[in-house]
């Protein structure tokens, strides 16, 4: 069996000297993304390079856990999912020809350039670096931020050779932060933040939430008035959708029956004939739903030593 360990172990054959290309990418007016690559010099690539090569040494001494929107991110860890989870991936424009996100980020010359006297108005809402030989299945580290060094604000930056030059052309700077990273089949997520504002925009959790409210309600449960609250819930409120989609990934529920339920409402101090209906069912009316995807995701604890009652917003397992 192939456990995320060997996934992210499989990171250590990732070759940085194969080729490399860089593409940055913004939102459009409509909502779709443009992704365009930018020619490079050798010693720009050879930099990239070497920000690729010591980010994958860094990841790959990370513990990986399995990503969940409430884990605990910690330094020494990284959370782990397979592509195949990530849907949908945001839209592009008409110029990309049908290619999906994960295709252009993996692509090579294919990609359409972007030109210096092309850049878009719009901020750049990311960079990334593709390494590898094999167009299609190369290595990718992502970073969600604008590379574009601005000009405005009437700053003026310059260069120093034998007197101080202004710089007139784009400038373009970059960081060794990496926030996601893609190889083989998998994504290792360093920034939930990164994550959530490119694959969890308003369109995405359109279509998910519907699919959690569905999985959730397979294992416990609700009456048609309160999936629906549930579900309006989730798509206007973050903590909510975030809690959602916790509780559907981790698919604990599974097995709990409805006795089991009631037992452990009471010992968390709810009361099952207002949260239930006759059938077993839960309501969830609308002041409930926080409390009630708390219970149901364990984040309700009650301290061993001083009897207090706590709540957890991130979970990290052991």
């Amino acid at each position: 069996m192939v456990t995320l360990k060997n996934k992210l172990a499989a990171l250590a054959t990732f070759d940085s000297q194969q080729a490399v290309s860089l593409v940055v990418g913004w939102r459009t007016s409509s909502g779709r993304y443009n992704i365009r690559r930018l020619r490079l010099s050798q010693e720009v690539a050879n930099d990239l390079r070497e920000l690729t090569s010591d980010a994958a040494a860094q990841i790959i001494d990370r513990e990986p856990e399995s990503w969940a929107p409430d884990a605990d991110l910690v330094r020494e860890t990284v959370l782990g999912m397979p592509l195949t989870d990530i849907d949908p991936t945001p839209d592009l424009t008409a110029e990309h020809n049908g290619r999906t996100f994960f295709e252009e980020l993996r692509g090579g010359a294919d990609v359409p350039k972007l030109e210096a006297d092309k850049i878009p108005a719009a901020t750049l809402s990311f960079y990334s670096i593709a390494v590898g030989d094999t167009v299609g299945n190369r290595t990718v580290f992502l970073r969600r931020s604008n590379p574009q060094r601005s000009l405005k604000g009437g700053r003026r930056l310059t260069v120093y050779r034998e007197q101080l030059v202004r710089v007139e052309e784009p400038l373009f700077g970059f960081d060794s932060i990496v926030d996601l990273v893609i190889h083989d089949d998998h994504m290792w997520v360093l920034s939930q933040t990164a994550f959530a504002n490119l694959f969890r925009e308003d369109k995405a959790l359109t279509g998910q939430v519907p699919i959690w409210v569905g999985d959730v309600s397979a294992s416990v449960p609700m009456t048609a008035g309160g999936a629906a609250r549930l579900q309006a819930k989730a798509l206007r409120d973050s903590r909510a959708s975030r809690r959602l989609e916790a509780i559907a990934r981790r698919g604990h529920l599974t097995s709990v029956t409805s006795q089991q339920l009631r037992d452990a409402m009471i010992e968390h101090d709810l009361d099952p004939d207002t949260l239930l209906d006759a059938n077993g069912d839960l309501i969830l009316d609308e002041a409930d739903i926080p409390t009630i995807l708390q219970f149901l995701n364990e984040d309700l604890f009650v301290g061993t030593l001083s009897s207090t009652a706590f709540r957890a917003d991130k979970k990290h397992s052991i």
